[in-house]
């Protein structure tokens, strides 16, 4: 699935706050990675995972700010 960049958002860096979507799934349990990301667009808001418990109510608003819009699924 397409993931957010945020960490869990019980951080207090900055990290925690989604800007970008990661265009694949990334392994960052060994250090620091380089990603692509989207910077802007429009998503389905189910095809997005979340650090930890995090849900897509909890980064709406700020992936907003980003120029990330968040759609429902709408089928054919």
């Amino acid at each position: 699935g397409v993931q957010t960049c945020a960490l869990p958002i019980s951080s207090v860096d900055g990290s925690q706050v989604a800007k970008l979507v990661l265009a694949d799934t990334i392994d960052t349990s060994l250090g620091d990675v380089v990603a692509q990301c989207y910077v802007s667009g429009q998503f389905n808001r189910d095809a997005l995972t979340f650090a930890a418990a995090n849900t897509v109510a909890d980064h709406e608003d700020n992936l907003r700010v980003y120029g990330i819009l968040l759609k429902d699924n709408i089928a054919y």
